[in-house]
């Protein structure tokens, strides 16, 4: 599995790709919005994305605003973000939000989301 992380913390992919504990996933790093899109226009076969919402340059909200310019499918996207989520819920309802997860978050919460990703995407 192809996994974008995209987050401006180095340290959040790297613990997730521990806790994933996955031989076989593929884990690429994007530090912002901005370097997200570049990964997703020149890299179609990813399969999930984690998205910080705060970040410099560009920030989880304009990620997702970015998503429409796209011209191939988006694949589903975790969104994780110190706030709570639910306050940030009015500017998300526009794309579909695979699952949230509030940091810190533990490796059960983060499987959980994985495994549920997972097993609507082998239906």
């Amino acid at each position: 599995m192809k996994i974008l992380i995209i987050d401006d913390s180095r340290s959040v992919a790297e613990v997730i790709d521990l806790m994933l504990n996955d031989p076989t996933a593929n884990i690429i790093w994007a530090c912002n919005g901005e370097e997200g899109i570049s990964q997703l226009k020149s890299d179609q076969s990813i399969e999930l994305i984690f998205l910080d919402w705060y970040m410099p340059v560009m920030d989880g909200a304009d990620f997702l605003k970015k998503l429409s310019e796209l011209p191939h499918e988006i694949p589903p996207i975790i969104l994780m973000s110190i706030d709570n989520l639910e306050k940030i819920q009015s500017q998300i309802q526009h794309v579909n939000i695979a699952g949230k997860l509030s940091k810190p978050f533990n490796k059960r919460q983060l499987l959980a989301l994985v495994n549920n990703f997972r097993s609507s995407s082998n239906k």
